[in-house]
C-alpha cells in the first residue's frame, strides 16, 4: 500500500562532521484499517509487520522515553509541532522547511 499523498518535509543530516549520511523525512497518508497485518517487497524477499499506533499513544511514548530510534523520535517531534496543521500540510504539499 503506497501513501497518497507523500509530501517531503524536510531533510537533515545524522551526525554532522563525522559522516555525510543525511535522512529525508516524509508525510505519508494511507487508510490505517487497510494496512495488512504482514507486508514487504516479495522482490526483496522482506517481511515487515506493521504497527498502527494512534498518535497519541506514539507522542506518550515519546514523552515517557521509550522511543530510542532517533530517526523516529525526530519524526514524532515534528508531528507533536505540526499535528494541528496535518491537513493542510497534505492539502497543499507544503513542507515546514
Amino acid at each position: 500500500m503506497a501513501p497518497d499523498p507523500l509530501v517531503e518535509l524536510f531533510t537533515y543530516l545524522t551526525t554532522p562532521g563525522i559522516c555525510d549520511e543525511e535522512i529525508t523525512l516524509y508525510l505519508g497518508v494511507v487508510d490505517a484499517s487497510r494496512v495488512p497485518e504482514r507486508a514487504g517487497a516479495a522482490a526483496e524477499h522482506e517481511e515487515t509487520m506493521p504497527m498502527r499506533v494512534p498518535i497519541d499513544t506514539a507522542l506518550a511514548a515519546l514523552a515517557d522515553g521509550t522511543v530510542r530510534n532517533g530517526p523516529l523520535i525526530i519524526a514524532l517531534q515534528w508531528l507533536a509541532l505540526h499535528r494541528g496543521r496535518l491537513s493542510e500540510i497534505v492539502r497543499t504539499g507544503a513542507s515546514t522547511r
